[in-house]
């Protein structure tokens, strides 16, 4: 939280009375404009992180699973033949529930603190 506070709220939090003369005005959108890119650097720097693993992982030769010795040595497999893997997908599935309530567990967080905090 604190690392988000620094790099990513510019400590400028309008109020509902501050942001209506500014729509009037036509400069609000210039505002959000201008607060956007405060996002970019905390999402581009561990972007930047996991592409150098990403290759890596990309580049390593993972031994062979069980019952996939009919298979040839060389082939590398295929996004269908991983489908089929009821475990895969179910992890899958888990990752993309576990992300959404992170998201949507954060998105009210910030709302408390900022009210009760």
């Amino acid at each position: 939280m604190l690392i988000g506070t620094i790099f990513i709220f510019s400590g400028i939090e309008l109020k509902p009375n501050q942001v209506a003369p500014m729509q009037s005005a036509h400069v609000y959108s210039a505002y959000l404009r201008s607060e956007a890119p405060r996002f970019v650097t905390p999402y581009l720097l561990p972007g930047c992180q996991a592409l150098p693993w990403a290759f890596v992982i990309l580049r390593t030769k993972f031994p062979q699973m069980l019952g996939e010795a009919d298979n040839v040595p060389e082939d590398h497999g295929r996004l269908s033949n991983l489908l089929k893997y009821p475990h895969f997908m179910f992890a899958v599935l888990a990752q993309f529930i576990y992300v959404g309530r992170q998201v949507a567990t954060w998105s009210y967080f910030i709302q408390y603190v900022q009210e009760y905090g």
